[in-house]
């Protein structure tokens, strides 16, 4: 159209719409579908309209409240005697009684949005026999945007004369009008309220045939309390006369809840009412299109009122009847004022507005859309601009009905173009005087601006680069600044200082080096469309940064082979440097950022600091150096020495700019001068201290000095103790060992060290603890042996008495375990009993619940087998006798599949026969099993107890999908009864073959079918009677086996093999309590790796009295 490209500014809101793309497409055609289906809805209530005695009609009530009927069907002559035109008239003949109600029905109506339901009296024309009719108008009200209010609905004759049947109103006929309803109609009968006539609208409406609902209730068809909820409005229908409207209802069809409008009211007879009527409306799909509708409108009017830009709409005339809220916030105005002054001139004056009255007539003028500039006050005092957009608006038929404008604030965007305008020429003078080389280059390295620095650089204009290429310009250097700055172009990184070496058209030949920066430039799309460049000629840096890194490297070096670091003050700053070699010396990893004077400090001696700080501000304050040596902390936490040494550092005028000082590692030297004082001291301290006895002998180990510490002890002189002779002071009995140990260590010039026994001068021996070392001399030739005896009597007596009371102890501590051990034995076999007790109890509780219905079930079998063969038979016989059925019949047959039945009915008594005799089986096994309770010492039949055991644990032997069987192998002998505690016999028998089964189905489970079919798990039971009148068990399994260093451990307490969780340790220990301690028996494991498992267990037939323990 002629106009320029332009940018929209976009304002995005979030609203509760689906996020599906193709809902609104989806509702598009839910409504052309709901619009069809009430299109032929229309049609069929036209029809019934015309055939329905009642009377349709449309109500209308203006904004200043009067009434008037429109479309009135031709019901009304029918009910009222009246045509339809005059049917308003019926209001003035409302019974005066009953005239309040009318008008009170109404208001109430409207004011709520609820059904108008009335009801009254009616004066008939003179002509009729009755002086009056009682008519009910039922209507649903449908407010208008212009404040009136619609009613449609219909009026029908509630208490009138009788009416003679014409020929069209036969039953077929009223079933035929039941056919075209639009809507669901059922009726009940009062008597026993079962449906006695539906029609075909209202069977689809419950996914029902009409023959499924007829003669059925509610209870037969809905949950109970809607059924419920049914039969009370149905009967409060009957009761109180009236009819009883539901607008909103949820309805429970199938799986599905439906929103029904529903209407009953009561079919009377005389005085007698004999059907109730429901009229019920599916208005699910309306109700979500009209909630989708409106979640529509609101979201329009939500964009409206929230876009950023002015919208408006007015009539042919120029009068404004819509304004969204921007506009009203930005030039202060209400939309109540706006529609009440109409025009723009009324609203903001004729001046302010002129050029936007005149775009409104250029484009009342055209149908192309009206693009214009304009100026407007704004609510802030300012004239703003505007770019606006402005369309006609047609009707159907094509006609102009008014104008839609949309119009965005611009004023910002004018400021910011002119801004804009600003900047780019300062940019372009900033790029012109840069003291660097710039330049701009496109998505193909084609230069569009370069200042002069960088022509400079590359020997060629300015105006030579624009349009050429990086590789036409720089051949070279392109072939390595290409792969960067493409990967920079993709990436959308900036590629910062990068240095390169190259030679340029300026000066060929000479290798020049430079510093290369380069930044992506994008367009309003975030999408890179160029980018920007920055080159620096560094050739004289970085020849200096190569003299100046040699010179470094050796410095560090020579600091590094001498231990000394160098670090500097800035006396200006503050800021401190330092050499590599600072950090080896405190002993932390190198690194870029040099340490704060903080971080330094940190690591001298809290008591060498004040030193430190000392001489610092003495050279800072006088320009005198320092030399001292102080104390460090290395980071591992390790004493240090160092040497510091500074100096002041002045300029070229004589000011104080910086304190350089270094520090040499002296660690060593300091440990060597610390170690030889403290030995000095030591030694010293330790010979004219100590109470032991210090002696020293020639390098052949004997005494050629006086030594006056063992004299004193022994008493004896030099002259006995010269040479060897200090021997005879030992203990006869130490003598040899300390001559041996004594000759090896002169040899061997090794340590001497040894504990003997030393008389003392009264005789008395004491222990002594000796230790000699050999001293050598500069040459390392051995001069002398230094010795020291210590009396350590006390520390042996000590000793000697410890070991005493520690065995002592020990043999007290094994009794107390002992004790422990048998006290916890008890405890946890007397909580096993508690528990054992409980489940027995509970056990016979359950058993005798099941068995009393169990025994109804199998008592009443006999009965139901006998009535079910006399039912064949009677059916064999009617076929025998009627082999022809009539077709109802024959269809029953083909419906229920009669000979099926016949065939599967006894099969089907007979395993119910079957599953009730398991029932009672495993009850009989729980009540055996259920005497875990029982105190009392009495005889039983032991393999009660095995099967009871083997019954319960059935659902684990048996076969299943997952796993395979278990099979039980019974090898019993003839057992007499045996007089033991049934419920903890019952008890061992669980717990070893739980474990057999546990240990079964675990091997199981890592078995392939083949395998399990070749060798299938089996555990074998087998009872005897022994010579020594005892009964025997044995439980073997052909599992793994248990291991040795397992098995001598199986019947300790707490010991499990099994996973936390999974069991406690106590099964078998308490079983083997069980069996040998209250029963006077044995319980013995045998097992052999691979071969299976084999408990067996052994118990007198007859106990004696004594030896019959508590059961607890």
């Amino acid at each position: 159209m002629g106009r320029s490209p332009f940018f929209l500014r976009s304002h995005i809101m979030t609203f509760a719409m689906s996020p599906d793309p193709d809902a609104y497409a989806a509702l598009q055609e839910e409504v052309e579908r709901l619009r069809q289906a009430l299109d032929d809805r229309e049609a069929r209530l036209r029809q019934l309209q015309e055939t329905l005695p009642a009377c349709f009609y449309e109500l209308h009530r203006s904004p200043q409240g009067n009434l008037s009927w429109h479309h009135v069907s031709r019901g009304s002559r029918e009910l009222l005697h009246l045509e339809p035109e005059n049917f308003g008239s019926w209001v003035d003949r409302i019974h005066p009684q009953d005239r309040p109600r009318w008008h009170q029905a109404i208001a109430t109506s409207e004011a709520t949005d609820t059904d108008l339901a009335w009801q009254g009296r009616v004066t008939l024309p003179q002509s009729q026999d009755l002086d009056y009719a009682v008519i009910r108008l039922l209507a649903r009200p449908q407010p208008q945007a212009d404040g009136s209010t619609r009613w449609q609905g219909l009026a029908i004759a509630v208490d009138a004369p009788t009416v003679h049947a014409t020929p069209n109103q036969t039953p077929a006929f009223f079933a035929s009008l039941l056919e075209i309803l639009p809507v669901a109609v059922l009726v009940k009968a009062a008597e026993d309220f079962r449906f006695c006539a539906v029609n075909s609208t209202g069977a689809q409406l419950f996914g029902r045939k009409v023959e499924d609902l007829l003669g059925k209730n509610d209870y037969e068809l809905f949950p109970k309390d809607q059924a419920d909820e049914f039969r009370r409005v149905d009967e409060q229908v009957l009761t109180h006369h009236e009819v009883v409207e539901i607008p909103l209802e949820l309805v429970q069809v199938g799986d599905r809840n439906r929103l029904m409008r529903v209407r009953k009211l009561a079919i009377w007879d005389g005085d007698r009412p004999t059907h109730v009527a429901i009229v019920c409306e599916d208005i699910t799909e309306q109700e979500t299109t009209k909630a989708q509708l409106a979640q529509q409108e609101r979201t329009l009017r939500a964009i409206m009122d929230n876009a950023p830009i002015w919208i408006w709409t007015t009539d042919v005339s120029g009068h404004m009847n819509f304004i969204n809220r921007t506009f009203c916030d930005d030039v202060g105005v209400t939309p109540g004022q706006v529609y009440e002054a109409g025009h723009y001139q009324e609203v903001f004056g004729e001046e302010a507005v002129r050029n936007c009255v005149e775009s409104d007539r250029i484009s009342f003028a055209q149908d192309e859309p009206c693009f214009a500039d304009e100026q407007f006050p704004f609510v802030d005092g300012q004239i703003h601009h505007l770019e606006t957009i402005k369309v006609r608006l047609k009707d159907s038929q094509g006609r102009v009905t008014g104008l839609v404008g949309l119009a965005l604030d611009a004023t910002e965007r004018k400021q910011a173009e002119a801004e804009l305008a600003q900047q780019r020429s300062l940019l372009d003078t900033f790029i012109d005087t840069a003291p660097v080389g710039m330049a701009i280059l496109d998505g193909q390295f084609r230069y569009l601006q370069v200042n002069e620095n960088l022509a400079k650089m590359t020997g060629y204009p300015v105006e030579y680069h624009l349009g050429r290429s990086l590789a036409e310009i720089v051949p070279d250097l392109a072939q390595t600044l290409h792969p960067r700055v493409q990967r920079m172009l993709e990436t959308g990184d900036p590629l910062l200082h990068q240095t390169f070496s190259g030679q340029t058209a300026a000066q060929p030949g000479v290798e020049r080096h430079w510093l290369f920066s380069a930044f992506p430039i994008r367009d309003r799309n975030q999408q890179v469309i160029a980018f920007g460049a920055t080159v620096l000629d560094i050739t004289q840096r970085q020849q200096a940064q190569d003299q100046l890194q040699r010179l470094t490297r050796n410095l560090q070096d020579a600091q590094r082979i001498a231990h000394i670091g160098n670090w500097e003050i800035d006396v200006a700053t503050g800021q401190t440097t330092c050499s590599d070699e600072i950090f080896n010396i405190i002993g932390i990893p190198v690194r870029q950022e040099p340490l704060t004077q903080e971080e330094m400090f940190a690591y001298f001696h809290p008591d060498d600091r004040p030193r430190v700080r000392q001489g610092i501000r003495h050279c800072i304050d006088t320009g005198d150096s320092y030399d001292i040596d102080v104390r460090i902390i290395r980071a591992n936490g390790e004493l240090g020495y160092v040497r510091e040494k500074c100096e002041a550092q002045y300029d070229d005028v004589g000011n104080l700019i910086s304190i350089f000082g270094i520090a040499m590692d002296i660690t060593e030297r300091k440990m060597a001068e610390l170690t030889l004082r403290e030995s000095e001291e030591r030694f010293r301290t330790l010979v004219e201290a100590t109470t032991q006895i210090v002696w020293n002998a020639n390098a052949k180990g004997a005494f050629t000095s006086e030594q006056p510490d063992w004299s004193e002890f022994s008493g004896l002189s030099f002259e006995k103790l010269r040479d060897w002779g200090w021997i005879n002071s030992i203990h006869p009995s130490d003598r040899n060992e300390t001559t041996a140990v004594w000759s090896h260590a002169v040899q061997t010039r090794s340590l001497y060290q040894i504990e003997h026994r030393l008389r003392r001068a009264d005789g008395q021996y004491r222990d002594m603890s000796v230790r000699a070392v050999p001293i050598v001399d500069e040459e390392g030739n051995l001069r002398e042996w230094i010795g020291v005896h210590t009396d350590i009597t006390d520390r042996k007596d000590a000793e000697r008495a410890l070991q005493q009371s520690e065995a002592k102890l020990r043999q007290q501590a094994e009794n107390l375990q002992s004790t422990l051990d048998e006290l916890q034995r008890t405890q946890n076999q007397l909580v096993q009993s508690e528990k054992m007790s409980a489940l027995g109890q509970l056990v016979a509780g359950v058993a005798h619940e099941i068995n009393n219905p169990v025994n109804f079930i199998y008592g009443n079998l006999t009965h139901a087998d006998e009535y079910t063969q006399d039912l064949l038979r009677l059916i064999a016989t009617y076929q025998h006798q009627h082999p022809e059925p009539d077709a109802v019949v024959e269809e029953m047959i083909e419906e229920v599949d009669l000979e099926y039945l016949i065939d599967d009915l006894p099969r089907l008594l007979t395993s119910m026969r079957v599953g009730a005799q398991r029932i009672r089986d495993i009850v009989r096994s729980l009540r055996n099993f259920s005497r875990l309770d029982e105190s009392e010492f009495k005889a039983v039949n032991l393999h009660d107890g095995i099967e009871s055991t083997l019954m319960i644990l059935q659902n684990r032997l048996k076969a299943k999908p997952e796993s395979a069987g278990i099979e039980i192998v019974r090898r019993y002998g003839n057992l007499p009864l045996v007089e033991c505690y049934a419920g903890q016999i019952n008890q061992v028998l669980m717990n070893i073959l739980a474990n057999a089964v546990d240990a079964l189905e675990e091997r199981d489970a890592r078995r392939s079918p083949s395998e399990l079919d070749a060798a299938p798990s089996r555990i074998t039971i087998t009872t005897a009677v022994t010579e020594q009148k005892s009964v025997q068990v044995v439980i073997a399994d052909n599992g793994v086996g248990i291991p040795p260093n397992i098995q001598k451990h199986i019947f300790d307490p707490f010991f499990t093999t099994k996973p936390i969780g999974k069991g406690t340790g106590l099964g078998m220990s308490i079983s083997y309590q069980i069996i040998t301690d209250k029963h006077q028996g044995s319980l013995t494991c045998h097992s052999e790796p691979g071969l299976g498992t084999r408990f067996m267990i052994e118990i007198p037939i007859r106990q004696t009295r004594s030896a019959v323990p508590d059961s607890r």
